[in-house]
């Protein structure tokens, strides 16, 4: 899959899309590329992440008690 997606800019993908991507680069030999990893990060900050994620979780620490 990752040759069919050489040529494809990540910001062109749907979310979806972009995540099952990033995921499958995730262990890739030469790791993820930056502009996958800049959209992520650009999809996790817009996203509400108190409700997608529960704080803190199991086994974490609260370091900014």
């Amino acid at each position: 899959m990752e040759k069919n997606m050489q040529g494809i800019q990540p910001r062109s993908l749907s979310n979806q899309e972009l995540i099952r991507q990033g995921e499958n680069l995730l262990h890739a030999p030469n790791g993820m590329p930056v502009n996958y990893q800049e959209e992520l990060l650009k999809l996790f900050m817009q996203a509400d992440v108190q409700q997608a994620i529960p704080y803190p979780q199991e086994g974490q620490l609260d370091l900014f008690k």
